[in-house]
């Protein structure tokens, strides 16, 4: 029995998510109202921002055998998390936890 079309792009996205040969993924940044707005680094260095909205904000970074290290940063709060290896696409991270 065949999939139906919707089945198949689910299954050829969630692929394509964790496809190991990717040279950039998409993270998802998840930030508290108080850091709307805020500057986003990762590994200290400005983001590369696809889209952002008050509270999320979704960054590209490259593939990497090490971790990437998230902060954002608004006047003088700074939210930062110790560096995450990222495998996939799409993941959501909480910097400001």
């Amino acid at each position: 029995q065949s999939c139906p079309d919707a089945l198949k792009k689910l299954w050829y996205d969630s692929a394509k998510d964790s496809e190991p040969s990717a040279k950039f993924y998409t993270v998802k940044l998840l930030l508290p109202s108080r850091m709307s707005g805020a500057e986003i680094l990762v590994d200290s260095r400005p983001a590369v921002i696809v889209q952002q909205t008050l509270t999320v904000v979704t960054v590209q970074v490259e593939r990497k055998k090490t971790g990437h290290q998230f902060t954002a940063r608004k006047g003088e709060a700074v939210c930062t998390q110790p560096p995450q290896l990222i495998r996939k696409n799409n993941i959501t991270i909480h910097p400001c936890r």
